[in-house]
């Protein structure tokens, strides 16, 4: 099992690899528990990713900015959820990949636990961020705030990735490039494999006629 001890000195590595701090594999745990236990992070996002979700859908009555009239709201929830899954899976495997064709197998440990925690606070911060405008009543806050989170999300995963794999700002950027490659490409093969199997994120909502 993980703790409140492991999750929170999970995250305070995170910042130290962020912040470019010279003690960051001092601070961060890099033992093979702590690989292990940075897969929490993924059922941790989960709740956070399903409030974004339903949060985009119920700011898109309001302003219209994310196209999602129509959706049934329990499918689109589900679809991306696995969405979430896949993409985040695969680009674990890519990034492992890179740090074996470095031939320096121990960064994989920093990498996988950063990277994990970095996405787990990034779907925390933008589900709370949607959350709060849902809640106060202001949905064009979330937007505006919403950057605020992007940039706090490309920070973390720069870090991140800079400090596991050792690599300058022109590799750093390519590997950011090619995980976001990862993301669209799935994104794309489920809404094909969606196609072909006649399911569509469109439809009917509940109680709407």
């Amino acid at each position: 099992m993980i703790t409140s001890r492991d999750i929170l000195g999970a995250i305070r590595g995170v910042f130290a690899m962020a912040r470019a701090d010279e003690r960051w594999t001092e601070r961060l745990d890099m033992s093979a528990e702590a690989v292990f236990r940075s897969f929490w992070a993924i059922p941790f996002a989960i709740l956070p990713h399903l409030l974004v979700v339903e949060g985009s859908r119920q700011l898109d009555q309001v302003t219209g900015a994310f196209s999602f009239a129509g959706v049934n709201p329990v499918t689109h929830a589900a679809v991306q959820t696995v969405f979430l899954l896949i993409a985040w899976g695969l680009q674990l495997f890519v990034l492992a990949s890179l740090a074996g064709k470095r031939r320096a197998g121990w960064r994989v440990s920093p990498l996988l636990i950063g990277y994990n925690w970095a996405i787990f606070l990034s779907r925390m911060m933008t589900g709370l961020v949607i959350g709060v405008a849902l809640l106060i009543g202001q949905p064009a806050l979330a937007g505006v705030l919403i950057i605020g989170v992007l940039g706090f999300s490309l920070w973390l995963e720069w870090g991140v990735l800079r400090r596991a794999l050792q690599t300058g700002p022109g590799p750093t950027a390519g590997i950011m490039f090619l995980l976001a490659a990862v993301s669209f490409a799935v994104s794309i093969a489920m809404t094909l494999v969606l196609d072909q199997l006649g399911l569509s994120l469109s439809g009917d909502a509940p109680g709407s006629g």
